[in-house]
């Protein structure tokens, strides 16, 4: 098979799941990882002759792709603020809206070397971003999953940062001695309701790691409640907080960061939803 043939036969193989033109997006990507060719050449290459490995290889993605494995997971790459990282099933795949959640912080970050904590390690994308866009800063993270520790350390060292990831189950405020007072808090933690499972992405609920993703429906503001009270514990003078919600809770997360110890206000991501608030430490 040339590329341009295995190109096609991708694109075919893909229609019944993909509209045509995330099909063809898919393809290129796919083919672009596998073949090493820039993914605008891949649909106009005839002449290039695929390896009997490489084709089985794609066949193999492609198969993977048919059973709703979302397409980071099966090439165990995901890119975020232009930096790539390693993806597995242990780790929630890094989203654009999160990348604007870092762009918040970045933009709001007046100390020259601030202590940072991140909730929610995942793949380590958000605290390997700010220590790449804040040098001087200190910065930790946390997360309840060693699996999904073990991949943020990895991508720790690839991507040559120094985060220092901790494994710890957050919601337990007794293991919050053990963590720093800390200038700015990020976090993208578990918001979505259980009950709203049903109505996902199949690539989503039936691969991504559900403790990254669902709080209980009685609870749906668990982490925004402990995160509150470990910042009036932690969170040093004039520190402040980004925080990502659901669009549909941002307004009762803002409220909870509005007491006497906290100002808030709401951010909406690229696609006009209320997304992210930014807390302020008020004394």
């Amino acid at each position: 098979m040339t590329a341009k043939e295995i190109f096609n036969f991708c694109i075919k193989e893909l229609s019944t799941l993909y509209e045509n033109a995330e099909s063809i997006a898919i393809s290129k990507e796919l083919l672009s990882f596998h073949l090493s060719i820039p993914p605008n050449d891949i649909g106009t290459n005839s002449i290039e002759i695929v390896s009997d490995e490489n084709e089985l290889a794609v066949k193999v993605s492609v198969e993977k792709l048919q059973l709703n494995t979302p397409l980071q997971y099966v090439l165990g790459e995901a890119w975020f603020y232009n930096y790539k990282f390693k993806v597995t099933p242990a780790t929630l795949i890094p989203r654009p809206e999160t990348e604007e959640l870092v762009e918040l912080c970045v933009k709001n970050c007046e100390e020259s070397k601030p202590v940072i904590l991140d909730i929610g390690s995942g793949t380590g994308c958000i605290p390997i971003v700010l220590q790449k866009k804040i040098e001087a800063a200190t910065i930790y993270s946390v997360d309840i999953s060693s699996e999904a520790i073990a991949i943020a350390e990895e991508n720790n060292r690839e991507l040559k940062t120094n985060v220092k990831f901790i494994c710890v189950d957050f919601l337990d405020e007794k293991t919050w001695e053990h963590l720093p007072e800390v200038n700015i808090i990020v976090s993208n933690p578990p918001y979505i309701p259980t009950s709203n499972k049903e109505q996902m992405q199949k690539q989503v609920t039936d691969f991504e790691p559900s403790i990254a993703l669902f709080v209980p429906d009685e609870n749906p503001l668990l982490f925004y409640e402990k995160i509150e009270k470990f910042a009036r514990k932690k969170l040093l003078q004039n520190g402040m907080i980004f925080l990502e919600t659901h669009f549909d809770n941002a307004k009762e997360v803002q409220a909870l960061f509005t007491t006497e110890y906290f100002s808030s206000v709401i951010h909406q991501d690229m696609s006009g939803n209320d997304r992210m608030v930014a807390v302020t430490l008020s004394h």
